[in-house]
């Protein structure tokens, strides 16, 4: 599954033009997003975000328990994002784009998260593709794909 999920991060961070990102799937049992690939972090960054609960001021909470894409143009000036400026200046990122991975089925299974430097914040058709890139990529994990949906009977 890291394969897979990593050829995913690379594909949305080169259609965003962003050179850090990472996966994180959900934990249901413990309640925690856990990165399962990452782009460009080094292993402190790794480490801070290694699991995140959805009660911390990171931007993958709140687009997990929001259900919605969130970005943040500038971390350095998000009040929420205060706890965290010190990783963020130590890895590089100025903005942040969390998506959360939702199959066409409504499950919910992770979120994608793509970092930018100063000067280069995602715009709305980066968003929505990055929003396709995700749930294509929760579709697959789940076994869902346009065939099933062809085959399915009607009503």
């Amino acid at each position: 599954m890291e394969v897979q999920l990593a050829k995913v991060l690379g594909r949305a961070a080169a259609h965003a033009g962003a050179q850090l990102g990472n996966i994180q799937m959900m934990d249901w049992k413990r309640g925690e997003l856990v990165i399962k690939t990452s782009l460009g972090f080094d292993a402190r960054v790794l480490e801070t975000f290694r699991s995140v609960s959805l009660t911390e001021p990171t931007v993958c909470a709140r687009a997990a328990m929001q259900r919605r894409p969130v970005l943040v143009e500038n971390v350095f000036a998000d009040r929420d994002y205060a706890p965290l400026r010190d990783i963020a200046r130590h890895a590089g990122f100025h903005s942040v784009l969390s998506t959360p991975m939702i199959a066409r089925s409504s499950v919910f299974v992770g979120v994608l998260s793509l970092h930018f430097a100063e000067g280069n914040c995602p715009n709305a058709a980066v968003i929505a593709e990055t929003g396709r890139i995700a749930q294509a990529a929760a579709d697959d994990m789940l076994g869902y794909s346009d065939l099933q949906e062809q085959t399915l009977p009607a009503g």
